[in-house]
């Protein structure tokens, strides 16, 4: 009995040390799955120039911490308001076909941030949409009718 008190007091330390081994390393380890990339924010440095392919990474907790981003294609909608040739207004609803660059991770979230798709994209799509409708000369009928053509 007395052997078995030693050997449990004696394996306190050893549990100790793989329970806290086993969760700091938990917590240096992250995940890319597939159809994403991650760059990591330095708190010293920022934004670091390598991004991550899909895998396991390592990164070293309270310094860094991984920005995870979905290069796969991605759809938004977007309704765009514009006016016509016959001073009438014109509702267009535009679905756009987007994906970030990989290897410009870095930039993106430098310049923009990690809400790019909702920071540049409305305007765009607006853009682009005053842009067709005045190139074509367009009244709400034609619009109509030609509707695969704008």
């Amino acid at each position: 009995m007395k052997n078995i008190i030693k050997i449990a007091k004696a394996s306190i330390p050893l549990v100790a040390l793989v329970g806290f081994s086993t969760y700091g390393i938990s917590k240096c380890i992250y995940r890319v799955n597939g159809g994403e990339r991650a760059i990591k924010f330095n708190r010293f440095f920022g934004v670091m120039p390598k991004h991550y392919p899909e895998g396991w990474h390592i990164f070293l907790p309270y310094f860094e911490w991984p920005i995870i981003y979905n290069i796969r294609t991605n759809a938004k909608s977007s309704e765009a308001q514009t006016g016509t040739k016959d001073l009438q207004t014109a509702y267009i609803t535009v679905r756009v076909l987007y994906k970030p660059m990989a290897d410009h991770l870095n930039n993106l979230y430098r310049e923009v941030g990690e809400d790019y798709d909702e920071r540049v994209l409305p305007s765009i799509i607006n853009e682009i949409v005053k842009i067709v409708v005045v190139s074509l000369k367009c009244i709400v009928g034609e619009i109509q009718c030609n509707r695969v053509n704008v």
